[in-house]
């Protein structure tokens, strides 16, 4: 399993739980767009995960929303995949 910044991810009998831990909001940045695409790809070629739980460490705050001071980097990380 890669290292993540913007998430912690863990594995426990086939089900992978992914845990949004970027204070203070859970902001959708490219830091976290660029983990989500290595986590999407990680979890497309193993066989070991067999269903994806997203959850959040930051009380009251699932993901707020898009990071708009950082969209055009966004933008560069979603055109990338």
């Amino acid at each position: 399993m890669p290292q993540f910044k913007a998430f912690r991810a863990q594995v426990d009998a086939g089900v992978l739980t992914v845990t949004l831990d970027d204070p203070p909001l859970n902001l959708i940045s490219p830091t976290f767009a660029e983990d989500l695409i290595a986590l999407i790809q990680e979890a497309e070629a193993s066989p070991a995960y067999r269903v994806v739980v997203f959850e959040s460490a930051v009380a009251n705050f699932f993901s707020a929303h898009v990071d708009l001071t950082r969209a055009p980097q966004l933008l560069e990380v979603i055109q990338q995949f």
